[in-house]
């Protein structure tokens, strides 16, 4: 398993997002604007970090990440200030 350090969050990439009546709607390539995904591993062995918890969906740039591919499985990075929300 990777482990995020310093500012970074480790998130995986949300491939739908929800409209306003709650039905899945998938995020397209062409889509421009804001990104979302849930947080799966944070900096240090804290449960928390600057008020965001692993779980928690963020919201952030679609150009504020760095991409990694391993062991087949892509894992997003992003620095926590890049983090413009938290959806609740």
């Amino acid at each position: 398993m990777i482990k995020p350090v310093n500012n970074c969050l480790m998130v995986e990439l949300s491939s739908h997002q929800k409209s306003s009546s709650g039905l899945e709607i998938p995020v397209k390539e062409e889509d421009k604007g804001l990104r979302a995904g849930k947080v799966v591993q944070i900096p240090g062995e804290d449960i928390s970090f600057n008020g965001i918890i692993i779980g928690d969906t963020v919201i952030f740039g679609e150009y504020a990440y760095d991409k990694l591919l391993f062991e087949g499985q892509y894992f997003i990075f992003i620095d926590f200030q890049d983090v413009i929300g938290i959806i609740k």
